[in-house]
């Protein structure tokens, strides 16, 4: 992942509508982020998604998952273990279960929050062929040029690639800058493309701690109650890049027949999500997600839109 930055300070007006009650009195306040991410934090990490899709919503997937922190010569290993996962109905889904779990791998961040490399590329790959062979079962009767684009989609390098930008987007991008309430900072993400092999996309985006609250009612016993930030991430993956990714994509998987599909028209495809983050300031352990993403596609004169929403509760049991 590559990234390109600059800073610019955020309307009035924008902040005025998200937190008007504490706009002028915060507007402009350092927000002093610092990793320290104990060896030993144990947390639950709940999270629910829906999705809606042409007027219809689908069922509500609940994911349990349980994250850890230890000790290493390098710094800190940080994992995840997947718990189970289930619909808003109590119907158990062992399949989405079972791949979501092998997609997470241990990883090795320094003891000042950057993050180094997979803890064991040995146990990575074997579950990224593990994943492979999954996906691959369930597509037995795709083409076959499908068939290999999700087989490139689950290697080793794709599992670090996840695990760096997953780490840098949430935590380590607190570290390398500085940050005061109500100044937004533009990036520019770049992501390997799911469609083609050795392309990118880029994904612009714009940061904003809109306030800093108290992360719980009250504090515990006669410590003082914890300082968090709220912060809002917004990114739009560019629709040009994903057109023209698409477009090789069917060239490369489809030689002989990619002109007459193409001429019927390629999807213009606009992708937008906001995340909205409560963070530790301290720490930077995170106490909450919401993200909200909308798809809008358009070919041929008829508009479809798809909307998942998600929210993801962290419980510490130990820290």
């Amino acid at each position: 992942m590559r990234t390109s930055r600059r800073t610019a300070t955020s309307s009035l007006l924008v902040m005025a509508c998200a937190f008007p009650s504490v706009l002028h009195a915060q507007e402009g306040t350092v927000v002093p982020f610092k990793f320290d991410w104990k060896p030993g934090t144990v947390a639950d990490v709940t999270s629910e998604a829906t999705m809606s899709m042409l007027g219809n919503t689908q069922p509500t997937v609940r994911m349990t998952m349980r994250l850890t922190v230890a000790d290493h010569p390098e710094g800190r290993v940080v994992g995840s273990q997947m718990v189970g996962a289930m619909t808003s109905g109590g119907q158990a889904m062992p399949d989405v279960a079972g791949i979501a779990g092998a997609a997470q791998n241990q990883f090795v961040v320094s003891a000042d929050g950057r993050y180094r490399r997979l803890a064991d590329t040995a146990k990575a790959r074997q579950s990224a062929d593990s994943l492979a062979a999954t996906m691959l079962r369930k597509l037995a009767s795709a083409p076959p040029g499908m068939r290999e684009m999700m087989k490139q989609g689950f290697t080793v390098e794709r599992l670090e690639a996840g695990a760096k930008q997953g780490w840098e987007q949430q935590t380590q991008g607190f570290l390398t800058r500085s940050w005061k309430v109500g100044e937004q900072h533009m990036d520019t993400v770049e992501t390997a493309s799911p469609f083609a092999a050795g392309q990118t996309l880029r994904t612009p985006q714009r940061t904003t701690v809109l306030a800093l609250v108290a992360c719980d009612s009250a504090g515990t016993g006669t410590a003082p109650a914890r300082r968090c930030a709220r912060v809002r991430r917004v990114s739009t993956m560019d629709a040009a890049a994903m057109k023209a990714a698409i477009e090789r994509m069917m060239r490369e998987r489809l030689p002989d027949g990619a002109d007459a599909i193409l001429a019927q028209g390629t999807p213009d495809i606009l992708m937008e999500t906001t995340t909205d983050m409560l963070i530790e300031v301290e720490t930077l352990l995170i106490r909450g997600l919401g993200v909200r993403m909308v798809q809008t596609m358009s070919i041929m004169g008829s508009t479809q839109q798809s909307e998942t929403s998600s929210t993801v509760t962290y419980t510490y049991t130990s820290r």
